[in-house]
C-alpha cells in the first residue's frame, strides 16, 4: 500500500472540505450580518 497516495488523497479531501465550509461561512455571513471570524 502507497502511503504518499493515501495521504495525497486524504489531503485533497480535507482541502476541499475545508474550502467547502469556509465558501458556507462566506455565504452565510454575507447574508446574515458579520463575519464570525473576521475579528481573528
Amino acid at each position: 500500500m502507497q502511503t504518499s497516495d493515501l495521504e495525497g488523497s486524504t489531503l485533497d479531501y480535507w482541502v476541499a472540505r475545508g474550502l467547502h465550509e469556509f465558501i458556507r461561512e462566506i455565504h452565510f455571513t454575507d447574508s446574515g450580518g458579520r463575519a464570525k471570524w473576521s475579528a481573528s
